[in-house]
């Protein structure tokens, strides 16, 4: 994590945003990245060169896109320096799982984003 960041998850309006976005709280902006209010920020930024291109094609304002956007990250971290084994399944994972079933049963459609790897990567098998 840069210092920038540090100071970022630090702001007392982002950390605000960020346990009742992990307690699937309402909020104006349930992805909270996308609130005017932390705009020029480390996490406004990075999600936003991230889902650049997806917000444009589906054509949605922030406020909307922040409500129908989803992103499941898959724990423990899938690093080859990790070492844990491929075949074991965490809570946390089931957890990520579960979430997912909910979204697809949604009549509103889901949001897929997945991480790539290098070619070559054992990651990208």
């Amino acid at each position: 994590m840069t210092a920038r960041s540090q100071g970022n998850h630090r702001c007392p309006e982002i950390k605000d945003a960020i346990l009742p976005n992990l307690c699937h709280e309402d909020q104006d902006y349930p992805f909270y990245a996308f609130n005017p209010a932390f705009e020029g920020t480390g996490v406004a930024n990075y999600w936003r060169g991230y889902t650049e291109r997806l917000q444009h094609e589906v054509g949605l304002n922030d406020c909307h896109f922040a409500k129908r956007l989803l992103v499941i990250e898959w724990f423990p971290y899938a690093s080859e320096k990790c070492r844990i084994p491929k075949r074991v399944v965490c809570e946390s994972q089931k957890y990520s799982l579960h979430l997912t079933k909910q979204m697809l049963a949604k009549p509103d459609g889901l949001f897929s984003l997945r991480r790539s790897y290098p070619p070559g990567s054992r990651l990208a098998e």
